[in-house]
């Protein structure tokens, strides 16, 4: 056999030998979320706590929490489908570091718009990295975690914007 017949061979087991192991793109963690309670007044503090739990052996830095207020009772997935997963608040926890299978707990404090309708709304909590493992790749990487919560009292009008996606011109 010639030098290029055995160069294409060893190109082949070193491909299939490659692609029999599992390559792992993503890091893996999660969003633990608990409320102090889950009903609340326009301009209210929510308060609570936020976990991130990292399942890896090795750390993950430079990670962040984002927290997203939703008018709308339950996740619909795809939301380009559906008019009632609005989303008008969102508050970022960062400067998270993560060591390796490290589990840590960050102080939740949301304010509430002191105009806020009331209503049924809820939280949903997701965990992404500043850096992923290849360049480019942006991802979220836990969650999402949801937590409904229910507003009572006041007779503000916000949000008064409305997102129809089902409808076009």
């Amino acid at each position: 056999m010639n030098r290029m017949g055995l160069l294409f061979i060893a190109l082949i087991v070193l491909a299939s030998t490659a692609a029999a192991q599992e390559i792992d793109l993503f890091y893996k963690a999660d969003v633990t979320v608990t409320l102090d309670k889950t009903t609340f007044v326009p301009g209210e503090t929510i308060t609570g706590t936020v976990g991130m739990i990292n399942r890896e052996s090795f750390p993950i830095p430079e990670v962040y929490v984002i927290v997203n207020l939703v008018k709308g009772e339950a996740v619909y997935y795809p939301s380009q489908l559906k008019d009632t997963d609005n989303i008008f608040a969102e508050h970022i926890i960062d400067d998270l570091h993560l060591s390796p299978t490290e589990k840590i707990q960050v102080p939740l404090n949301i304010e509430l718009p002191t105009d806020l309708s009331p209503g049924n709304y809820r939280l949903d909590f997701y965990g992404k990295p500043e850096k992923g493992l290849i360049t480019g790749i942006p991802y979220i990487f836990a969650g999402p975690i949801t937590r409904p919560i229910t507003v009572t009292g006041g007779n503000g009008t916000f949000p008064q914007a409305k997102i129809v996606r089902t409808k076009t011109l």
